[in-house]
């Protein structure tokens, strides 16, 4: 990245943590907190910046109980595509992303997610052992 993309994602970075910390104590009612990037979908700096504040950027809505606006929504999920896991990411790592909520789990993840377990929690399993 060059220097100039580098200040700008560090001030883009800066100004949507700003948003999420003055919706979070009740001082800006955003309906969507990047309302004022209309092409963020298409920002690669926009997009670095989201993929950097991750959940942090979902906190306002989800903590307020407020829905998540379509044109953040819409964001998230550039970005998610934009800057993925690496191959080699912590399984952990592959949990966070999911480009499409409800939707296909990455690659990653599905070859480091759990097993599934036919046997519930706290029951026994089929050698007698809870």
């Amino acid at each position: 990245m060059r220097t100039d993309e580098t200040a700008r994602l560090t001030d883009t970075v800066q100004r949507l943590a700003t948003v999420v910390d003055s919706v979070l104590r009740g001082g800006a009612d955003h309906d969507g907190l990047l309302d004022d990037l209309p092409e963020a979908e298409h920002d690669t700096v926009v997009l670095a910046a989201a993929r950097a504040l991750e959940a942090d950027l979902l906190a306002p809505r989800l903590l307020t109980g407020h829905t998540i606006g379509s044109h953040d929504l819409a964001v998230i999920r550039a970005a998610l595509r934009a800057f993925p896991p690496a191959a080699d990411s912590s399984p952990v790592s592959a949990w966070s992303h999911w480009p499409e909520p409800c939707g296909s789990p990455s690659p990653v993840w599905a070859r480091n997610g759990p097993r599934r377990n036919p046997t519930p929690p706290g029951s026994t399993g089929s050698r007698g052992r809870r």
